[in-house]
């Protein structure tokens, strides 16, 4: 039996660097990863994108994985997510973490569905402080949608064939779990029907 993973971040070394390069830590970029490999025992991956690449399709192999979509976690990384899902006979689906408030993002999203570097995108609203439903979202969702491609919200729940009657009978404690979980500020509860009763 094989299996398809929906969700997995890629992790190269441009990911770590540019988390390094970010960090308020003292000493150079390679002295922060250092501190922090050996702090938290993690083993980092390798400068050769190709070696990690190679790493990761092994993995596939050994756990019977066929394909896999695989997410760019930083705006660094997706040129080598790309790259790995150009180099993967087609195990490999490329997808970009986008910060829809920031420049540009929405025409560097269209950019890569037109080239065909990517499948989609992923969007963190409680980490980017955004409504997806809001106007900061709007270009980014028109791009995604003129190219029919895929976008993946990191929150929520979606629910097939749903109980008659679910928003009202999920909204109180929807709106209790949201005030719970929204340590951000960011957090809100909601039912959508995609296609109504």
């Amino acid at each position: 039996m094989s299996g398809i993973d929906f969700h997995a971040h890629f992790f190269s070394a441009t990911y770590f660097r540019a988390l390094a390069e970010k960090s308020p830590l003292p000493g150079s970029v390679e002295a922060r990863l250092a501190a922090v490999a050996k702090k938290t025992g993690i083993e980092l991956p390798p400068e050769d994108d190709a070696a990690h690449l190679a790493r990761w399709m092994a993995e596939l192999d050994k756990n019977a994985i066929e394909h896999v979509c695989l997410f760019a976690s930083a705006p660094e990384e997706i040129p080598v997510v790309c790259a790995a899902a150009e180099r993967s006979a087609g195990r490999i689906s490329a997808f970009a973490l986008v910060d829809p408030r920031a420049e540009g993002a929405a025409a560097k999203v269209r950019a890569l569905l037109e080239a065909r570097k990517i499948r989609g995108a992923l969007v963190f609203p409680a980490l980017h402080h955004f409504d997806v439903g809001g106007e900061a979202a709007r270009p980014l969702l028109q791009a995604l949608a003129d190219h029919r491609a895929v976008l993946y919200v990191h929150c929520g729940m979606l629910v097939v064939n749903p109980p008659w009657r679910l928003d009202q009978e999920t909204k109180p404690w929807l709106e209790w779990l949201a005030q719970k979980l929204a340590v951000t500020g960011a957090g809100k509860a909601r039912v959508d029907w995609l296609v109504p009763e």
